[in-house]
């Protein structure tokens, strides 16, 4: 697993790449989170299990014109492997937000795409 500063992702990599093979699925979420409080580039650090620096990493969170919220994580190791995931938020009441696509890639370290998880829930669709 790789650990950033404030951004924890679990290494399912291989799993989700599996996923990219598979037929469509049904996808819907229940998931609601609060709209965030702040917005723009919020830096971090991968680090490895014995918390030696890899790699940096980033989380970009940008309010859209139409009220959506789109989010970014970019991570992974100095000129090795890594991961891009993307999210897009929309406003469902009460300050909450849903999500309504996101999207993860991983990639190995010479920067060869190893699979692509997408998941629309608008269309139900993984």
């Amino acid at each position: 697993m790789l650990h950033s500063r404030w951004i924890f992702v679990p290494a399912a990599l291989i799993w989700l790449a599996g996923l990219s093979i598979s037929p469509p699925a049904a996808a819907r979420s229940a998931l609601r989170v609060e709209a965030p409080r702040t917005y723009g580039k919020i830096p971090a650090t991968t680090y490895d299990l014995d918390r030696t620096q890899v790699g940096n990493a980033g989380l970009f969170i940008e309010k859209n014109e139409d009220g959506s919220v789109s989010m970014s994580l970019v991570e992974g190791f100095t000129r090795g492997a890594r991961t891009v995931v993307r999210a897009r938020l929309e406003p469902v009441g009460d300050g909450m937000l849903a999500p309504v696509h996101q999207e993860s890639r991983s990639f190995d370290t010479d920067g060869t795409p190893l699979g692509i998880l997408t998941v629309d829930h608008k269309a139900s669709l993984a």
